[in-house]
């Protein structure tokens, strides 16, 4: 639910999602951190964009870096898309070229698995309702 009213769902479409009144809502809100006006400032979309990475496998793994750490913080949604940027990621260093060689001994799609096993496992748990 928080995921959903920081996205800019309205309190009032949440109650009629999940049931808990408007005023339960924003007290919830309070409470926990996720006001709107709380969040950081929206960075500047006219901005020049950051130049795009040299090493696609780092930024894969980088995306996955970034997964686990939503997944910490109950930020499913969130861990979800940047899974599947990790994952895009992947694909495209493999089809461009060479990967530069793993850190460890175990395959990088590893990450991976055990991410969407994750991410699955709570999803399954609580019903497809993840924060």
């Amino acid at each position: 639910m928080a995921e959903r009213y920081l996205d800019g769902e309205s309190a009032r479409s949440l109650r009629e999602r999940f049931g808990p009144s408007e005023t339960t809502i924003y007290r919830r809100a309070r409470r926990q951190g996720w006001r709107k006006r709380d969040r950081p400032t929206p960075p500047d979309l006219t901005a020049e964009p950051p130049p795009a990475p040299e090493d696609l496998d780092e930024a894969a793994r980088k995306a996955a870096g970034e997964a686990w750490r939503l997944l910490g913080r109950g930020r499913w949604a969130a861990a979800r898309e940047h899974l599947r940027m990790a994952e895009g990621l992947a694909r495209l260093a493999a089809r461009l070229g060479p990967q530069a060689p793993a850190q460890n001994d175990e395959p990088e799609d590893d990450v991976f698995v055990l991410l969407r096993r994750r991410l699955d496992a709570l999803e399954a748990e609580t019903g497809g309702a993840g924060a």
